[in-house]
């Protein structure tokens, strides 16, 4: 599983899930510095979704080609994932693997994330719906879409 979180949020779920499959948790994250305050976070990842800058990478996942099935979280800003999550798909060979996405979102849902993060990845990546929790995940809710993913 990769996340990225910004405020912890997206991480609870990702650990949820965890609990739930036994997958491994990898931490996305960037090696450019990210504002405290929330007002310039904000401005600053709207200038990165505008001007589609792709930050770089500040971690990597060990033994990658083990992994065929990856759970890939991340925050909903502005209707798509942070741009963070774009380097990542481009960072790593996903020929041949699953992705199941999920998010956390105060509102918007998954907005046209599965579209643009599919774009990053080879053709014969396989995607399942994303899931988008809104406020953490409840337990129920959570358990039963893990389980309806038939994997």
């Amino acid at each position: 599983m990769a996340v990225f979180s910004y405020t912890g949020n997206t991480l609870s779920v990702a650990e949820r899930i965890r609990e739930e499959t036994g997958a491994d948790l990898f931490r996305v994250e960037t090696s450019d510095e990210w504002p405290e305050d929330y007002q310039a976070m904000t401005a600053q990842v709207q200038e990165e979704l505008e001007g589609g800058y792709l930050p770089p990478l500040a971690t990597t996942v060990p033994n990658w080609d083990e992994y065929g099935v990856v759970y890939l979280g991340s925050p909903i800003w502005w209707y798509v994932a942070p741009t963070i999550i774009n380097t990542f798909l481009e960072a790593y060979d996903f020929s041949g693997k699953t992705v199941i996405p999920f998010a956390t979102s105060g509102g918007s849902g998954m907005g046209k994330t599965d579209d643009v993060l599919r774009k990053c990845c080879a053709p014969d990546t396989r995607w399942k719906p994303g899931r988008c929790f809104y406020g953490g995940a409840d337990a129920a809710a959570l358990r039963a879409w893990v389980e309806g993913l038939g994997l």
